[in-house]
């Protein structure tokens, strides 16, 4: 959950190659290297002062995941303290796409 006073920013529907790739954007306060495998697991929260005021179930990212990947898809995140984190979800255009594998800028 994004608190109220930070900005999400969609970018939908950029092609790429046999990807869809849709783009969301916060400016909350970014995710640290070492927590980033974990944020898709169900109930994931990051617990610090910072977030620790923040009501949360952790299980947004986690649905999110499940959700694409129940249509061949997949999601990619960006992010480092400080910084705004970026999540690409990626679908498939035709069944014989890989999901997975990185957007081609």
């Amino acid at each position: 959950m994004v608190p109220l006073r930070d900005v999400v920013r969609v970018i939908g529907g950029q092609a790429r190659g046999e990807r869809i790739a849709v783009i969301v954007e916060d400016t909350g306060m970014g995710i640290a290297a070492e927590h980033q495998p974990a944020v898709f697991d169900e109930s994931f929260r990051v617990r610090n002062r910072h977030t620790a005021a923040i009501p949360d179930t952790g299980l947004g990212l986690c649905v999110v995941k499940h959700l694409l990947e129940l249509h061949h898809g997949g999601i990619l995140l960006q992010s480092a303290p400080g910084q705004e984190s970026g999540f690409t979800a990626l679908l498939p255009t035709s069944a014989g796409a890989s999901p997975t594998a990185p957007p081609q800028s």
